[in-house]
């Protein structure tokens, strides 16, 4: 295994990026899709010339399953083009976000899913790469989801519509606690399909549960060490596995302090 980051407060500056790489002492990053051509000769040369790898390529989009058909194939448009860029830099997967319609069925949301992805799991295939799914289920202001990749179920669903090994998970920790999801058994239950693992902790306070429910602002994330999360029993299942991918720490707020914080811990 590897330890990284991502590139949260960078965006295209990946020169910052992997200068930040080299201060930490890490061994990967996840960096944004490149705009253009430039830009992948330039991961290309930062790649070379720190010895630093980059572990995915961020794609994020949640419009893949609009309605809209302009902002759906805008999103399938971005998709496509992280696709294209991992395969270039031999990069071995793509984080995104599924989408939803909050306005459909999941059952008819799964069968929009298959349309939509089936070309892209076939495009990723063909890249020598795979798709790395978000488990933040992305609830707006009017507790609408607009990622239905957030739990167990779902993900079942996903895998079975579309059987690909180019669809795989984007593990996140810090997702499941607040949501009453076991981190390790949902480990288990799909570590065949862990293709990349983002580290944020989490903290749930039950005295706040205890009077407002779990719908207000019962939980925060953190640094590693810092909430309830088992990490030494979550590394020591990854091992187990011989998962040999990154491990990429997703903070909030993504700064030196907070990465050297978590670097350090994980070490």
């Amino acid at each position: 295994m590897k330890l990284g980051f991502r590139d949260m407060t960078f965006g295209q500056d990946f020169a910052s990026v992997f200068a930040m790489g080299q201060t930490l002492g890490v061994e990967t990053v996840q960096v944004a899709c490149p705009d253009d051509e430039a830009g992948i000769e330039t991961l290309a040369g930062l790649v070379e010339s720190t010895g630093i790898g980059i572990s995915s390529i961020t794609a994020m989009s949640w419009t893949m399953m609009s309605p809209d058909e302009e902002k759906a194939a805008a999103g399938v448009e971005f998709v496509s083009r992280g696709i294209q860029a991992a395969g270039k830099l031999g990069v071995g997967c793509v984080s995104q976000f599924v989408g939803n319609d909050s306005t459909i069925s999941f059952e008819e949301n799964i069968e929009r899913y298959k349309r939509v992805y089936s070309p892209l799991a076939e495009q990723a295939e063909a890249a020598g790469t795979a798709l790395a799914f978000e488990n933040c289920p992305l609830i707006d202001d009017q507790n609408r989801v607009r990622n239905f990749a957030y739990a167990p179920v779902k993900w079942q669903a996903m895998f079975d519509a579309i059987p690909s090994r180019a669809m795989g998970l984007e593990f996140d920790t810090a997702h499941m606690p607040w949501m009453g999801i076991d981190v390790l058994q949902a480990y288990h239950d799909f570590a065949d399909r862990v293709v990349h693992v983002h580290l944020k902790d989490c903290r749930v306070d039950p005295a706040v549960v205890q009077q407002t429910g779990a719908i207000g602002e019962f939980y925060e994330y953190g640094t590693p060490g810092d909430g309830d999360i088992d990490f030494p029993a979550l590394v020591a299942a990854l091992r187990a596995d011989d998962y040999a991918g990154s491990l990429t720490l997703d903070l909030r707020p993504t700064n030196e302090e907070t990465l050297t914080a978590g670097v350090n811990y994980m070490r």
